[in-house]
């Protein structure tokens, strides 16, 4: 069993990341995929998100009708910075989710040489890179911050082809809060954007 792990805020979780994992499990990449909201991001200004519940949530809201993808609240049952490290350590030791690969876009391989730990998740764990539009990751770049040989690991992890998305959701907030929830309805499930609608959220 390979369960991948894919991270992140989620304010909110939206089409893309969907169709994005979607795609992981079509492919046979992965057996699974596990959702986990951050509690705290560490590279992100916590004041400046929805409050977890109501991330994890709009998570739990989206996947209900997708086969093949669960979510976990590890990170908010734990105190401190959210370091995915941590996090992949926990949900290993627990013996519940077989091999557990990483699934990143290329914008966060670009700053994962900032990650807590980072040359032992490299070393530790497999992971699965999808291309984020204008985020194009070439061997020099990675030669910066790593070895020849972590340099040739994580250019294997790219996933080419894969979809892209012209949309993020800092977008989708910013649509929110300046033309309304209408205006998202290609972007997120009706699902998320009903519970966006009915918590005022971004408005």
């Amino acid at each position: 069993m390979r369960t991948a792990f894919f991270g992140g805020t989620f304010d909110p979780i939206h089409n893309g990341h969907l169709a994005l994992a979607r795609e992981v499990l079509n492919r046979g990449l992965a057996d699974r995929i596990l959702l986990v909201p951050a509690a705290t991001p560490p590279h992100k200004n916590i004041r400046q998100i929805s409050p977890f519940e109501h991330r994890l949530a709009m998570v739990r809201l989206a996947i209900r009708n997708e086969p093949g993808f669960e979510w976990s609240d590890v990170e908010m049952r734990r105190t401190g910075k959210s370091y995915t490290i941590d996090t992949l350590a926990e949900l290993s030791a627990s013996g519940r989710y077989g091999e557990i690969l990483l699934l990143i876009g290329s914008d966060s391989l670009r700053q994962l040489h900032l990650w807590f730990r980072c040359h032992d998740l490299v070393r530790d764990y497999r992971m699965i890179v999808y291309p984020r539009r204008d985020e194009t990751i070439t061997e020099s770049e990675l030669r910066l911050h790593w070895s020849p040989e972590e340099t040739e690991k994580l250019l294997s992890f790219l996933l080419v082809p894969a979809p892209e998305f012209a949309f993020s959701s800092t977008q989708i907030r910013e649509i929110v809060k300046k033309e309304g929830i209408k205006k998202i309805s290609e972007l997120v499930s009706s699902a998320v954007a009903g519970y966006i609608a009915t918590h005022r959220l971004y408005s």
